[in-house]
């Protein structure tokens, strides 16, 4: 069955035998972070590394928020079991090269005051704790880095918010779905939003950044900063600015050929290559690179697929850059639960660039969706440039590792045969 079913089920049953389904069932993910200023992302002019590094640890403090009338009741077990799973995801995100440092402060704070008088007030509440947090000799950089502060329900309208790098705030619930994309925030890490894309062509740039084209603040179906259901990693040009990817992890494409790329979602692919960029537009105003991803991961709702995200950086070198990036949804108006079985490239689809001709497309995926064997052979049609070698030295089918189906710049299949011990590839007969 598939996973959106099976959660449209799960609503059901829930509903038919509880009554109306309860937050801590399927828990309404809002989150209270504004994007429009994101901050800390590095400026990727060229794919010469990133030029900031998330690595190592950073000290979290966990701080338990009670009220007069409302007692502080969350069990410490179940916060630490909530920041192993983080540290477990984070860690898979990065390549094992960051973590959280987690601490729970002793004892717990207890606000002055009933927790109606902090309803609907975010800003009453975080300068409290930051009172509280001066009275208590705890400063920032030397006992934290980043605080997370939890409390009873004081808002209706989210339930997690990160106003600033070192805070974030968890509001009902400590959940990890929650935590995981406040987290996110706290490291410039905006919303994975979308973008609908009605045809088989890529967006005009002017469409982008005159706001033309309809707009999901959540719209990235299998990234925990879109859909927090998805419990799915940041993107890949997330993952590059935090200097997650390498340089050998992220191709930049300048030529026709057949370009080979493995799933990011996971730690078996170090080193080679995980994502795709292509620039597709730019002038005085503004340049757009189009990333390619592929994932495997099916957890809940994640769904593998190659996806697209738009890098739109508005400016220019004299005046700096303004950065957006856009997921792509191909197929806009499809039913809900089947949202990422069309939102995303699939064998055989492609997109085109309605002036330049540019055309990109998926050739194969395989030889299953494993995380340890999944990859995506991506065709790139680019006028007016030579094709390159069909497939990159080193790859997986290449060194015999992972027989599969390989493709020629036609698109022609190709047929692996063993000579002296070592593989080589030739068109298959066409009789």
């Amino acid at each position: 069955m598939h996973p959106r079913i099976l959660l449209l089920c799960m609503a059901i049953f829930f509903t038919g035998l509880t009554g109306p389904v309860t937050a801590q069932q399927l828990p309404p993910l809002i989150c209270g972070t504004p994007d429009q200023k994101p901050t800390g992302l590095a400026k990727v002019s060229s794919l010469q590394g990133s030029s900031i590094a998330v690595k190592g640890k950073k000290k979290a403090l966990v701080l338990r928020i009670g009220f007069l009338d409302v007692p502080y009741t969350t069990d410490t077990a179940q916060i630490n079991s909530v920041n192993r799973s983080v540290n477990d995801f984070y860690r898979s995100m990065s390549q094992n090269t960051f973590e959280w440092d987690w601490r729970i402060y002793d004892s717990i704070l207890i606000v002055p005051g009933n927790r109606a008088e902090y309803k609907e007030d975010d800003g009453k509440i975080e300068s409290w704790i930051a009172k509280e947090l001066k009275v208590r000799n705890l400063s920032l950089g030397i006992d934290y880095d980043l605080y997370v502060a939890h409390f009873s329900s004081i808002s209706r309208s989210w339930l997690g918010r990160a106003p600033k790098s070192s805070e974030a705030y968890i509001n009902t619930f400590y959940d990890f779905r929650v935590l995981s994309h406040e987290l996110g925030h706290t490291l410039g890490i905006p919303h994975a939003r979308s973008v609908d894309v009605p045809s088989d062509f890529f967006p005009q740039a002017e469409a982008l950044t005159m706001g033309w084209l309809p707009v999901k603040e959540y719209g990235q179906q299998y990234d925990i900063m879109g859909n927090q259901w998805a419990l799915g990693h940041f993107n890949a040009l997330s993952k590059w600015k935090l200097g997650w990817l390498n340089v050998n992890e992220v191709q930049e494409v300048s030529a026709s050929g057949v370009y080979r790329f493995y799933s990011h979602d996971n730690t078996f692919h170090k080193d080679q290559p995980k994502a795709i960029r292509i620039r597709l537009d730019s002038n005085q105003a503004f340049i757009v690179y189009a990333w390619f991803e592929y994932r495997t991961k099916e957890d809940f709702i994640a769904s593998g697929g190659v996806s697209v995200i738009l890098e739109i950086k508005i400016g220019n070198t004299q005046i700096g850059y303004r950065e957006m990036e856009r997921h792509l949804n191909i197929a806009p108006g499809s039913p809900p639960i089947f949202w990422e079985l069309n939102g995303i490239l699939y064998t055989g689809r492609h997109l085109k660039h309605k002036y330049n001709q540019k055309i990109v497309k998926v050739l194969a995926t395989g030889p299953d969706r494993s995380p340890e064997n999944g990859y995506v052979d991506l065709q790139v049609t680019i006028p007016g440039t030579d094709p390159v070698s069909v497939l990159k030295k080193g790859s997986k089918t290449l060194d015999g590792l992972t027989p599969s189906t390989e493709f020629d710049l036609a698109g022609r299949k190709l047929q692996r045969q063993s000579r002296h011990g070592k593989f080589f590839t030739k068109p298959i007969s066409s009789k």
